[in-house]
């Protein structure tokens, strides 16, 4: 029987089993559908944890491979800077080296100029220790002037020295000192009188060189405590006063006068 045959009431029971059939078919399938939509589901999520993890070793792989370029990068940039001359290389070892020669060559620069500036000419003389001759004197006997330079004097200083003691006989010796810029002292150091000899009726001094001073006659009440020697000849003085400053002070002092008194058996025995 064709469905036009039916009658309305017969061809709504009919859709309705076919829809009902339909129903009933897509429950069954409905299991598979979603078992195979979890299984493609986790299929996707693996697909993505594993396209993460690709992508996440990829960027690890990527990153230390950028931090290993940057390094080498580094590295070649540090070797470079190393091995490239530098201009100071090797200039302390050369000043080392130089050293010695540029401190002579600075040191005879400033004695150049010193030698030819108006400093380096004498500027202050002076005369320690004297006590009988008088700075005029020991100036003259110098030979020393305003105008002479500095290092002529440190040339000459023995000369100068001897010039001085030679000049007088109390002076016994004399040190010649220069100070920087330009002063002159000489330090004089003299004989001391140590006795007194009295000659054709007159005094004089003696000093412990044993040489007499006849330029200046003693008056007896001006006799200090130093002995008199009586009628002696200069050779007797000069001999007297050697073993005289070789006798202790205490026994020196118990000695104020000395004359010969002769005998048979020594002209020149002394009292």
């Amino acid at each position: 029987m064709s469905e036009e045959n039916l009658t309305p009431w017969q061809k709504k029971h009919l859709e309705y089993q076919r829809r009902k059939a339909a129903e009933n078919q897509e429950k069954s399938e409905e299991p598979k559908k979603r078992k195979f939509l979890k299984n493609k589901e986790d299929d996707t999520a693996k697909n993505q944890e594993d396209i993460g993890q690709d992508s996440e070793s990829q960027y690890i792989e990527d990153g230390e491979e950028s931090v290993m370029t940057h390094s080498e990068e580094f590295s070649e940039i540090a070797e470079e800077e190393e091995t490239k001359p530098s201009y100071f290389e090797g200039s302390f070892e050369v000043f080392k080296k130089m050293w010695p020669l540029l401190l002579v060559a600075v040191l005879l620069f400033i004695v150049s100029v010193y030698a030819v500036s108006p400093i380096s000419k004498i500027g202050k003389f002076t005369v320690s220790g004297n006590q009988h001759e008088s700075f005029e004197a020991i100036v003259e006997a110098s030979n020393l002037k305003p105008r002479d330079r500095i290092y002529g004097v440190i040339r000459n200083r023995r000369g100068i020295e001897n010039s001085i003691v030679q000049k007088f006989p109390r002076v016994k010796a004399v040190e010649i000192q220069v100070t920087f810029p330009n002063h002159v002292e000489a330090k004089v150091t003299e004989f001391q009188t140590v006795a007194y000899v009295e000659q054709k009726g007159k005094n004089y001094q003696v000093l412990e060189s044993g040489y007499i001073l006849r330029d200046e006659e003693i008056p007896g009440d001006k006799l200090s405590n130093h002995p008199l020697l009586k009628s002696f000849s200069d050779q007797e003085v000069e001999k007297f006063v050697t073993a005289y400053m070789k006798l202790k002070p205490e026994i020196r002092s118990l000695i104020t006068t000395v004359s010969k008194a002769p005998t048979k058996a020594t002209s020149d025995f002394l009292a």
